[in-house]
């Protein structure tokens, strides 16, 4: 067969020839060609991982290791892909089979795709990369959009890819990191301010002495509407003043 020719397969029994006094003159061999029988069962077992595929949640995609002299190298073709994906940039099932890498995606994307899939296919260890960003030239404007992307090993020539679409999960974390900065940022500001109105208690009479205990009413929030004072009365004694801006936290803080 040539180089890109899938070989023949036979199956092959061998018979000792025996003559008269039971002696082996020779041996008789009966050969079946079982290419096409051993070629249905394969195709039978692909499309049955196939739809295996179609029952997953993630889009996938299996792409083949491209050999042919006209493809430049380290190319990959996509093989197959379940029936509802949509790539990072909108395109079916139907437009991605059978088309290169480096034909769908600018250089950027594919260089990174073909080097994870040739990791995954020359090492066979599955290569996680998570939140992949992707930005998208739309009538308004750009996106982004982000991916979670594995890459496992198939047999010699071809990759499983799958990707899940995680842009809600992304923008939705980064908006609870900025909205717990700003927090932060906002709850130094009022300690400091609360610090300052709050007295240093100093100028007592003497053989006075006064502390305080303040505990937030909510867990976690050390801040707080509480404020104290403590001052000489001019016969002698001491005068105590402690009041409670109503509510708590921050909003009660900054009207103390």
């Amino acid at each position: 067969t040539s180089e890109h020719e899938r070989p023949q397969r036979f199956h092959v029994d061998y018979v000792p020839v025996r003559d008269e006094h039971d002696v082996i003159n020779g041996v008789a061999a009966v050969v079946l060609d079982i290419t096409g029988r051993l070629e249905a069962e394969e195709r039978r077992a692909e499309r049955t991982f196939e739809l295996a595929l179609e029952a997953v949640l993630d889009d996938v995609y299996i792409v083949r290791a491209e050999r042919s002299t006209e493809a430049p190298a380290g190319e990959y073709v996509i093989e197959h892909v379940t029936s509802s994906t949509r790539d990072p940039f909108g395109r079916s099932a139907e437009s991605l089979v059978g088309r290169r890498v480096r034909e769908l995606y600018g250089e950027r994307e594919a260089a990174f795709l073909i080097e994870h899939l040739g990791t995954a296919r020359e090492t066979g260890r599955r290569v996680d990369v998570p939140s992949m960003p992707y930005r998208l030239e739309t009538g308004t404007g750009r996106l982004m959009t982000y991916w979670d992307m594995t890459f496992s090993r198939l047999d010699a020539d071809r990759v499983v890819v799958g990707t899940r679409n995680v842009t809600d999960a992304v923008l939705a974390q980064r908006q609870l990191r900025e909205t717990d900065a700003r927090l932060a940022a906002e709850r130094h500001t009022i300690a400091v301010l609360q610090d300052a109105l709050l007295p240093a208690l100093g100028g007592l009479p003497a053989g006075w002495s006064v502390g305080w205990h303040f505990e937030s009413a909510s867990e976690g929030d050390p801040i707080g509407g509480d404020w104290y004072d403590a001052f000489p009365l001019r016969d002698g004694r001491l005068g105590l003043a402690v009041g409670d801006i109503a509510g708590h936290g921050i909003e009660a803080a900054a009207c103390m």
